[in-house]
């Protein structure tokens, strides 16, 4: 007697169970019409068990994120080593850090600083 509580509930579940029933048909066609496909022996599916093959493979993972505590400078000095595709760190050569240049601009400040003071004490007489 639920049937007559709601007949589109029932319709709405009779769909889905036909569409699900007739998936599961359709998938399992399509699974035997391309195992017969693959089965037989020819260049393409030489070349697609290849394919296969590779992709079920498990790659090495090499992670590209930066880690905390790690600076732009150390991700640029890495590279990957051709040979075992692993990241190879190599140290950056240290820059001297002088105070040269700053002392430089000092003087040129305080020099140009006195010149007005010298133009404003003779403009001023």
């Amino acid at each position: 007697m639920a049937m007559f509580d709601d007949p589109r509930k029932y319709l709405r579940k009779m769909d889905e169970e036909l569409r699900a029933e007739r998936e599961e048909e359709d998938q399992a066609a399509f699974n035997a019409s391309l195992d017969a496909l693959l089965t037989e022996d020819t260049p393409e599916n030489d070349w697609l068990r290849e394919v296969e093959a590779l992709l079920n493979e498990k790659p090495d993972t090499v992670s590209f994120q930066p880690s905390p505590g790690k600076t732009q400078a150390d991700i640029r000095s890495a590279q990957l080593d051709p040979q075992d595709h692993r990241m190879v760190r190599e140290e950056a050569p240290k820059k001297k850090k002088g105070v040269g240049g700053l002392l430089l601009l000092l003087f040129l400040e305080l020099a140009a600083i006195g010149g007005i003071v010298l133009w404003w004490i003779g403009w001023l007489n």
